[in-house]
């Protein structure tokens, strides 16, 4: 059997949210409209909205498998990706976060996911 990997990058679901934009958001002194105008309306919203997240896949590489010659195939291999922001009562940024993770339920498991993430994650300010 012959197998491999293919990069091929794309990015489905929210738009990736860049270093730079990651970046300017800064706890203790981003405000929640800073936030919603940087990045636009949140994948996820935590029930007291003090947590907002945003999520999207990334096509991280093609593994491509074959058995014989001619008969063989390839599919995607995908990972996952959240930024959450968390608020205090006056919504101003307390926290920033990007975790980088597998195959994420999509919307509806990123807030979940933060929660569960070790400190240290990557990008936690």
């Amino acid at each position: 059997m012959l197998g491999g990997c293919v990069p091929v990058p794309a990015v489905y679901g929210t738009s990736r949210v860049s270093h730079e934009t990651r970046d300017a958001i800064v706890p203790g002194t981003s405000k929640r409209a800073d936030v919603l105008l940087a990045l636009g309306d949140p994948d996820e919203t935590d029930w007291d909205e003090s947590r907002l997240a945003w999520y999207w896949t990334e096509n991280w590489a093609w593994s491509v498998w074959g058995v014989a010659p001619g008969a063989g195939g390839m599919f995607p291999v995908y990972g996952g990706y959240c930024f959450d922001v968390a608020f205090d009562e006056r919504g101003t940024v307390t926290r920033t976060e990007l975790i980088r993770g597998g195959l994420y339920g999509g919307p509806g498991r990123c807030l979940d996911d933060w929660s569960a993430a070790p400190s240290g994650s990557e990008n936690a300010r």
